[in-house]
């Protein structure tokens, strides 16, 4: 119904393809517009889509420093978060999809 599909959870994931040799494969990690994702061999790590430098306790402080930094109007927007942004569900799910209806622009 138009939902657009989310990526895979963070982890690592094992990859098969029947009959082949992946133990040569690899792919350094690459950031694209819904996950990064690096290969090495049948491992396949997938993470958000951030730079990593940011995941720590420092990057996350630096980002915040600079969004509150930043001078703009104010938004009609509402954030949720939900299980530290790995899933959407639960009341936050609920609480978005009453205000889309109730709201919708």
């Amino acid at each position: 119904m138009g939902r657009r599909r989310a990526a895979a959870a963070r982890g690592e994931y094992r990859l098969e393809v029947e009959g082949a040799d992946l133990s040569g494969l690899a792919l350094d990690e690459a950031l694209l517009p819904i996950l990064r994702v690096a290969v090495n061999g049948s491992a396949v790590m997938i993470a958000p889509p951030i730079d990593p430098v940011y995941e720590t306790g420092e990057g996350q402080s630096t980002l915040e420093e600079r969004y509150a930094a930043e001078g703009g109007g104010t938004e009609n927007a509402v954030f949720f978060e939900s299980f530290y942004g790995q899933v959407a569900g639960c009341n936050p799910r609920a609480i978005d999809r009453v205000l889309a209806k109730r709201a919708p622009r």
